[in-house]
């Protein structure tokens, strides 16, 4: 816990920062909030990124072929959550691979012999005695599944709703 005086102290030299001023600057620090943006409000995508991305969502456009604006607004967040899934799929992947590397040498040498998928069952069982990394990372699963299937089945309602009356809630 800090102390009052330490506190105070943070508070007086924040006051004196002004930010980055440059546009390096503003551009190196532009991202500092974001922990994982699997919840983010806007992909966060880079040029690579953002032509993968509109090739899934043409595909899902190609698909489920919506009606107007409000059907390809909820195949965008089909797609979104489906895109989200992807990488949290690919960060669990990593997540196991910095686990096995980090085992202290006497696991290392321990775990030899296994499989791969035998290696990832330890560092799982390891883990969940542990700090729980993968149990976060399955609760943001489910709740990005969550966001697929309200977005689709919505999706659903508002194709299948005759043209003059909204969809049913």
């Amino acid at each position: 816990m800090i102390s009052p005086k330490q506190l105070e102290a943070n508070r007086r030299n924040a006051l004196k920062s002004t930010g980055p001023r440059t546009t390096q600057g503003k551009a190196a620090v532009r991202l500092n909030a974001l922990k994982h943006g699997l919840h983010a409000q806007e992909l966060v995508l880079s040029p690579e990124e953002q032509t993968e991305f509109d090739r899934v969502f043409a595909a899902f456009l190609d698909d489920l072929r919506p009606d107007g604006p409000a059907g390809t607004l909820l195949v965008r967040q089909i797609a979104e959550a489906s895109w989200r899934i992807t990488l949290l799929r690919a960060y669990e992947t990593q997540l196991f691979n910095k686990s096995l590397r980090s085992l202290p040498p006497s696991l290392k040498k321990k775990y030899r012999g296994f499989t791969p998928q035998q290696r990832i069952a330890a560092t799982f069982a390891a883990d969940s005695q542990g700090p729980g990394r993968f149990d976060r990372l399955s609760l943001q699963e489910a709740h990005l599944e969550r966001d697929f299937y309200r977005a689709l089945h919505a999706f659903q309602r508002l194709q299948t709703s005759p043209p003059d009356q909204p969809p049913p809630s």
